[in-house]
């Protein structure tokens, strides 16, 4: 077997393309998540408009845990308590292009040692809040590229979000 890193060849998603006007998914509350203070998750994304304003990936209404990008193309994981109090605010590097690129983050808030981000595989992270304390992720319902006008404009596969899990 020829074993080769993914990043020397394009990646092939079979992904779901989101105009940022009106298209979005979403759920009810999501079976068997319950509120703490570890996550985990991964997404591939390829953006189709690169001077938009904040894009929201994933979100919970009313916005208590989200994986977005700002208006600057920065990507940032953030996390609120029961009292809306942000106790995690991690962010990543910025993508200003429309290639493919993968995002994996990994927090445990009962460890300050335990927080990672990677973008395109390179450990990239920049710590805004990171406070013991239980983020709440039970909201009654939960987005892909939806949080009010700020809609995912673009591509994502292979979205996954492990709440409960450090790894």
């Amino acid at each position: 077997t020829d074993w080769r890193p993914m990043y020397l060849n394009d990646y092939r998603a079979n992904g779901v393309t989101f105009d940022g006007t009106n298209d979005y998914l979403s759920t009810n509350t999501l079976t068997g998540v319950v509120d703490g203070k570890k996550v985990t998750g991964s997404v591939w994304f390829r953006r189709s408009d690169t001077t938009a304003a904040s894009q929201n990936i994933f979100s919970t209404a009313p916005t208590s845990f989200r994986i977005s990008m700002n208006s600057s193309s920065l990507f940032y994981i953030s996390g609120v308590n029961g009292a809306a109090a942000t106790v995690l605010d991690i962010r990543a590097g910025t993508v200003a292009d429309m290639n493919w690129h993968h995002l994996m983050f990994s927090a445990d808030l009962s460890d300050p040692a335990k927080r990672h981000v990677y973008l395109d595989g390179v450990s990239t992270i920049n710590v805004i809040t990171f406070i013991d304390d239980i983020i709440n992720f039970t909201e009654s319902t939960n987005y892909i590229s939806h949080n009010g006008v700020n809609k995912f404009r673009g591509d994502l596969a292979d979205l996954w979000i492990d709440f409960g899990t450090y790894i």
